[in-house]
């Protein structure tokens, strides 16, 4: 007998709200563990009428496992915020959209009056600091990319069949804003900070870490030293040619480091040109810290577009403890049409 006979227990004092909580999660786990221990164990039933009578007592054990989960949502339905969300998110990553059984009685989700001006904190600064805005943005029904380059061959344009398969990720950020601030404006320096957090994890999904990105997917070519004055231009100009040589040299964005923006307002010559004029003739310099200072991206938007399926939002979870909860949210990811549409430059 694995539980204690009630006789032997001192306590007379019934549960608080936060003991019944723990309690009925305990209870949870219980039954997962139960369901888990009876198919496994049914799986090495011989006799056919026993394995039967084994599966159904592990069918019922899933009924009390719902039963306890409807408990769950009658003495803590903000629990049900989270458990929604993670639904969520898997379909995305599944690609399958299916919506979550319990939907929540809305009615009791108390929303702070600060709300709607962190929300603005965040959207202005994401607005203000994101690199989404160069570029055109297509809508996909599905979390999947699939690419295929193209060839020349005598005389004609013929499409590779080998395809290159990606995933548009799923981007989010958790911010937690203490329920204590007596004014709200002592939110907004954390605000501001979580939407510069995640424009620098978009900027680098976009630019480096994703398998379309210009890192990975781009010409590559390796750099001279930066030091030296007129470097930085004479790198940027040889992947502008080579982006150009394939039809790629307008509506052009060159993505710099602050360190390495810096270093174009040196002048090259007596005349008086500064390395940043002749940048410019290449395209518009864009300042980006996802980038290191021994990087350098070119982007042509003619051929390099983003993928989303679902745009940025900033989405008030519930309260937990001590904190509002809130989460930044994007899924979005780079979608060349072709791999000279972009250069990454390395310096050795």
């Amino acid at each position: 007998m694995f539980s204690n006979d009630p006789s032997t227990l001192n306590r007379k004092e019934k549960f608080n709200k936060e003991e019944m909580q723990r309690a009925i999660r305990g209870s949870l786990a219980a039954e997962i563990d139960a369901i888990n221990y009876y198919f496994q164990q049914g799986n090495l039933i011989a006799d056919p009428r026993l394995k039967a009578a084994h599966e159904d007592i592990a069918s019922e054990e899933m009924t009390h496992f719902g039963e306890f989960l409807r408990m769950l949502y009658e003495v803590s339905p903000d629990e049900f915020n989270y458990i929604k969300k993670g639904w969520e998110e898997a379909s995305k990553i599944i690609g399958k959209q299916e919506t979550f059984p319990i939907q929540g009685n809305k009615e009791e989700k108390i929303v702070p009056n600060r709300e709607n001006e962190l929300e603005s904190w965040i959207k202005d600064a994401v607005k203000d600091s994101s690199i989404v805005s160069n570029f055109s943005k297509v809508k996909f029904d599905s979390n999947i990319i699939t690419l295929s380059e193209s060839k020349y061959s005598d005389g004609s344009v013929i499409q590779e069949s080998a395809k290159r398969i990606s995933e548009i990720p799923y981007l989010s950020l958790e911010v937690k804003i203490l329920l204590a601030n007596a004014n709200p404006d002592q939110a907004k320096p954390v605000a501001i900070s979580s939407a510069y957090k995640f424009v620098k994890m978009e900027s680098e999904t976009i630019l480096k870490y994703h398998p379309l990105s210009p890192s990975n997917y781009g010409i590559k070519i390796d750099g001279n030293d930066w030091d030296q004055p007129g470097n930085v231009a004479n790198d940027i100009l040889k992947a502008y040619s080579l982006m150009t040589r394939e039809g790629f040299g307008k509506d052009v964005t060159v993505f710099l480091s602050p360190t390495i923006y810096s270093k174009l307002f040196r002048i090259l010559d007596k005349t008086g040109t500064y390395e940043l004029d002749l940048v410019k003739q290449v395209g518009n310099p864009v300042i980006t810290n996802a980038l290191e200072d021994s990087e350098i991206i070119l982007i042509s938007r003619r051929g390099f577009q983003l993928a989303f399926t679902k745009d940025f939002s900033v989405e008030y979870l519930a309260k937990e403890k001590d904190y509002d909860v809130y989460l930044l949210s994007e899924q979005i990811s780079p979608y060349p049409l072709s791999s000279y549409s972009s250069s990454f430059i390395r310096r050795k």
